[in-house]
């Protein structure tokens, strides 16, 4: 049903209701990297889309820029570099209306390359002596980030 701002139902009764506009956000998780795909009913028809992830307006990948004559959308987004934790995702559009899914995504760190002594050869074992570095992304300052690191040793060799 076409509507701009929010919609209205009427019953047999004559009485009308309001339709929020909804959204719907896939995966629910994911490291930095990952494809988000948002789709959304009830928006103004044919109306400009922004969306946000946590505070900060990001760029669309993929699909819609604008919702459709019935008010739904599909578009995507790629999860941007930022620190691992849950985000809310909003949606907005030009006049100002905008819907919130909190918590929508969660950010999971993830490790991308180990060096040991400037090698990044995963076959290549460590040494006492060796300098081991570890590079990711998703991850809070280095001071948090000590706390979560647990490093395994094992006297084989």
């Amino acid at each position: 049903m076409p509507c701009s701002g929010f919609c209205f139902l009427s019953n047999s009764m004559g009485k009308k209701a309001a339709l929020r506009p909804s959204l719907s956000v896939t995966p629910e998780s994911g490291p930095v990297g990952t494809e988000i795909t948002v789709t959304g009913d009830g928006f103004a028809r044919n109306g400009a889309l922004t969306i946000k992830l946590g505070t900060v307006m990001i760029a669309i990948s993929d699909g819609d820029i604008s919702a459709h004559a019935d008010g739904s959308f599909l578009t995507k987004f790629i999860i941007n570099k930022r620190p691992y934790g849950k985000y809310n995702v909003t949606v907005q559009q030009t006049s100002g209306e905008s819907v919130t899914e909190n918590n929508a995504i969660e950010i999971t760190p993830q490790i991308t390359k180990i060096e040991i002594n400037g090698d990044s050869d995963p076959t290549k074992k460590a040494y006492v002596g060796n300098t081991i570095k570890v590079y990711g992304n998703g991850w809070r300052r280095v001071a948090i980030l000590q706390q979560h690191v647990v490093c395994y040793w094992s006297s084989r060799e």
